[in-house]
């Protein structure tokens, strides 16, 4: 039986996208913008999904149970809770909704996903202007603790649980997601998108899934930190924090 990073292709082609409002609307909040933007930016997301996509190589994934060292120089590191799904195969596309709801049933893996990203280049990257690979690439990801078919889960059920040093942050589901995973890759696909094989696809924080969201109510994450993702019919996805 391959470990599970046994079962990826590397590099990995990674598409992570704003699934849940809670979020987009707790980050907003937390930034203090007024409410009347936060509304008018509701609008556009819920009519068109917002994702960015990078290349993984094998050393900036982790799995359960691996600390994930924190380099000296990001100084804001946060977790984002996530759930993430595998392509089995190829989507040929255009897909209606309910072609891709199918798709996600019989072609697709599920699992969970610790998106790190270093909020401070996160800063930086903005006011950039050419988007936040950076930040959300230099401190990896983490998956685990195992792949689980679509087929055999009700991904509208799944309760989710985020744990800080035993400390419970976060409870909520993922029926709470807006841009579900069918959605995506209908939305995807009708936009002349090509997802192969292998394709890892997040769906975007939960609602309450980062430190940024809380506006200063938790600290960045400190060295030794243990950072626990449950996910229903999935399981734990843990990860303690290091130094590089």
């Amino acid at each position: 039986m391959p470990t599970l990073l046994g079962q990826l292709t590397f590099p990995l082609r990674f598409l992570d996208f704003l699934a849940f409002e809670a979020h987009v609307r707790g980050m907003r909040v937390s930034r203090g913008v007024p409410n009347d933007e936060i509304e008018k930016y509701l609008a556009i997301w819920k009519s068109d999904c917002a994702y960015y996509e990078l290349a993984l190589s094998k050393k900036q994934v982790y799995e359960s149970e691996q600390v994930v060292p924190i380099p000296s120089f990001v100084k804001k590191p946060d977790y984002e809770f996530e759930i993430a799904c595998l392509l089995d195969a190829d989507v040929r596309g255009p897909l209606s909704l309910v072609q891709a709801e199918e798709f996600v049933k019989s072609s697709t893996h599920i699992t969970i996903l610790n998106d790190f990203s270093a909020r401070d280049l996160q800063e930086q990257d903005r006011q950039l202007g050419l988007g936040v690979a950076r930040s959300k690439s230099v401190l990896g990801k983490a998956i685990g603790p195992r792949f689980v078919p679509a087929k055999d889960l009700k991904l509208s059920e799944i309760k989710l649980r985020l744990k800080v040093n035993g400390q419970v942050r976060t409870e909520t589901n993922y029926g709470t997601c807006f841009w579900t995973f069918p959605k995506i890759l209908s939305h995807l696909s009708n936009q002349n998108i090509f997802l192969e094989r292998g394709t890892l696809i997040g769906s975007g924080t939960v609602g309450g899934g980062s430190i940024a969201e809380f506006g200063g109510k938790y600290p960045w994450l400190l060295l030794g930190d243990l950072v626990e993702m449950e996910a229903s019919e999935i399981g734990t996805l843990k990860n303690k924090i290091g130094a590089l």
